[in-house]
């Protein structure tokens, strides 16, 4: 039988039999000459594993020439070169005899694998060369690795010192011999005792599965006077959306023997780097309303108290081929987008001990479809594992999948509203508007067509594509909404179901994040209470990049806490020195004393500087900061406009709706002529507000100076996803 050859330079000559059933027996076309480079290991061959002189190292090894893998078709090939490794983990020699070391320790990709002072684990492996894309099936030992990408194959093989321990050489040329690959089921089964087999690089893992998903409805109002009908939402029930995902990135298979014939097939993400998220929903091709994969009609029966008339004015309307399917296709995007965004949270949040996806698998209880299974996965196709939900084929047991939270409804589908206390109803403001969708945060968008053509990334509609909207627009426009809508709530001018809550919201994509963005971003949790700044800092730790982040934040607000934004709890006004007050404390949070800005604290912190700043006017500034640049005192104005414009908005509104409430309370039978006058009066104010909304009020500051004035009573929330931080804080009253 011909033997692997593995030589020195110093004389160390094995010829190593390979056992029948391994991996290098059964895939391998050539048998491999390794030659070792260095005389490491010729130093300690003959010393037994046990021996205080052998401890972990790892040496590469030399291949005489290329060695093709696979069955039928070439799956990899291990080049010639320096293209393998040998090695020997012994543990921490201080360990106490009950106390264990960790084999994996804190690198790439870690699970606890734990080594206790009597055993040794031996490690022999490969880098290997994926061949072209000719088959996904894992009888072509691609393991879902990029065409054409290097991959690393690790085996771990355990020994025990008793009853007598082996020498090195011949714990080596044990490893070696019995080398495996996942290819089969039998292969799994032939591995030994307590091994492990490691397949690490860059490639793609495929399922296909059903989420859940919460749509919120965040109603909100225009300048438009609207009508005195009541607002018809409702809180909506969860959705469940069929998908199949992929997952693009850095990513390690581990198979382990934890029993004669028991493995656990896991698959971890690299530390601190980030797997793409790619979803495509299912969705119906037309408005059947009520189809299996109506995308449109199950977001409607979410949030609309009379889905059945809402779809019967939808039906009646007689849509256009190229509206039903601009409809559809936004819907589709906004969904995907959600998901794909639920998805990266949830492998952000994963600790460094934790598996993506793990299972733990019965071979002998294994009956066909389970076996396909566990083949396909290997092969990065997960389908099988996930498709079921909780019900997996006999033989296997899930121990962690990412995916559990989105099958539970946690994940939430903002729907904003705008408009909708002119339309009264969702398929009224669907004819008589557009959808969109918003790109970073899958948020979808229902508003008139005059709002909707001032917020689309694009005049350009075709039939089929979905309506993207552009993200600093809507942004802009939903923080002017939002204040435009809690006044009309606090004035009483409109009816609205006690429990439903408009939402201010804020969002920010950052495609590489920085120490200083980050800390920026996490100052919204700050100043909502959702966080502290002890607990920003530990997150910041050392860290300087953070990756790809997506930070979004909202608080809700009913009738009552609407009416607190205007009213002190006398019901009388407040002031614009009080807005002030609230104005500068909530913008010292989003600046810091170790910060370049740091000089925009004084005239917040000072009492007596901001007076003067307000008597002398912006003009008048250079004088008050003789010290500082032109772009510094730039700065510091940016800051008292923006609070002097919010704080007398809010209290020119406050002073506005205290007429309309007073009117209906004096006068409950009023005259709806001049009841409508004030009205009028009102809604021509909010124009105005509108027209000059700052968008600085769509940030941070903005979110937590409101949620202040109602003393932290706003049902808030903050989500930071990224492959560093993943952090989601929510306060519900």
């Amino acid at each position: 039988m011909p033997h692997i050859s593995l030589q020195d330079n110093l004389g160390l000559d094995f010829q190593i039999e390979p056992d029948e059933t391994s991996a290098i027996q059964k895939y391998f076309k050539t048998l491999p000459e390794l030659f070792l480079a260095g005389g490491s290991f010729h130093k300690i061959a003959s010393l037994t594993i046990q021996d205080p002189a052998v401890t972990s190292f790892q040496t590469n090894l030399s291949l005489s020439q290329p060695v093709p893998v696979g069955t039928s078709e070439i799956g990899f090939t291990i080049k010639a070169g320096i293209n393998s490794t040998v090695g020997i983990f012994v543990p921490d020699p201080h360990l106490a005899p009950d106390e264990k070391d960790s084999l994996f320790g804190p690198g790439k990709y870690d699970e606890d694998v734990p080594v206790s002072p009597t055993e040794r684990y031996v490690t022999f492996g490969f880098t290997g060369t994926v061949g072209p894309s000719v088959s996904s099936r894992v009888s072509n030992f691609q393991f879902g690795f990029n065409p054409s990408a290097s991959f690393s194959i690790t085996n771990y093989q355990k020994f025990s010192m008793a009853p007598l321990p082996l020498t090195v050489s011949q714990a080596v040329v044990q490893t070696i011999a019995h080398f495996q690959l996942p290819g089969s089921i039998e292969d799994l089964q032939a591995m030994q005792p307590d091994s492990i087999i490691t397949l690490s690089g860059t490639g793609s893992l495929k399922f296909s599965a059903s989420a859940n998903l919460l749509p919120v409805a965040n109603p909100l109002a225009l300048v438009d006077l609207p009508p005195l009908g009541s607002l018809s939402i409702s809180e909506g029930a969860s959705v469940t959306v069929g998908g199949s995902y992929r997952l693009f990135g850095d990513y390690e298979i581990r198979v382990r023997k934890v029993g004669p014939n028991t493995v656990r097939l896991g698959y971890f993400k690299e530390h601190g780097s980030e797997w793409k998220a790619s979803v495509t929903a299912k969705a119906g091709l037309d408005l059947s309303f009520g189809g299996e994969d109506d995308l449109f009609a199950k977001i409607i029966s979410a949030i609309s108290p009379d889905a059945k008339a809402d779809f019967d004015e939808l039906k009646n309307a007689k849509l256009d081929a190229g509206t039903t399917a601009a409809i559809q296709a936004t819907v589709q995007a906004g969904v995907q987008r959600t998901l794909e965004l639920a998805l990266s949270f949830e492998l952000g949040s994963l600790s460094t001990k934790q598996a993506a996806f793990l299972y733990e698998v019965d071979l002998q209880a294994l009956d066909p479809n389970g076996r396909r299974v566990i083949l396909d996965a290997l092969g990065g196709d997960l389908t099988g594992l996930l498709a079921g939900g909780d019900h997996l084929p006999a033989g296997i047991k899930a121990i962690q999948n990412v995916f559990t939270n989105l099958r539970q409804a946690k994940y939430t589908f903002r729907i904003n509203l705008l408009g909708i206390y002119n339309f009264i109803s969702v398929s009224k403001l669907a004819l008589k508007g557009q959808i969109l969708f918003d790109a970073e945060t899958g948020e979808l968008t229902l508003t008139d067509t005059a709002t909707a053509s001032n917020i689309k990334a694009s005049a350009l509609n075709i039939g089929g594509r979905p309506n993207v909207a552009n993200p600093r627009q809507l942004r802009k426009v939903l923080a002017s909404s939002f204040l435009i809508t809690a006044s009309y709530r606090a004035s009483g001018a409109v009816l609205t179901p006690p429990r439903l809550t408009s939402s201010q919201t804020y969002c920010e994509v950052h495609e590489q994040t920085n120490r200083e963005t980050m800390q920026d971003e996490l100052d919204a949790a700050v100043g909502l209470g959702l966080l502290t700044g002890e607990e920003a800092k530990n997150l910041l730790g050392g860290v300087g990049n953070f990756g790809q982040t997506v930070a979004y934040a909202s608080a809700s607000y009913d009738d009552s806490l609407a009416t607190a934004l205007f009213l002190d709890g006398e019901g009388t006004p407040r002031t614009m020195a009080e807005y002030e007050v609230v104005g500068r404390e909530a913008m010292q949070v989003t600046i810091h004393n170790d910060a370049a800005d740091r000089f925009r604290l004084e005239p917040l912190q000072n009492d007596d500087l901001w007076n003067q700043m307000k008597a002398k006017g912006q003009p008048g500034f250079r004088q008050l900061f003789r010290n500082l640049s032109e772009a510094q005192i730039g700065a510091i104005t940016a800051d008292y406009t923006t609070i002097v414009w919010w704080a007398k908005t809010m209290s020119d509104t406050a002073q506005k709706l205290i007429e309309i409430r007073r009117f209906v309370t004096s006068n409950p039978t009023a005259d709806t002529e001049a009841f409508e006058k004030l009205r009028s009066d009102f809604a021509d104010h909010l124009r105005s507000v509108a027209a000059d909304t700052k968008e600085e009020f769509g940030r941070p500051w903005g979110i937590i100076a409101t949620d202040w004035l109602t003393n932290h009573r706003s049902n808030a929330r903050v989500t930071l996803t990224g492959p560093v931080i993943s952090l989601a804080r929510q306060r519900q009253t």
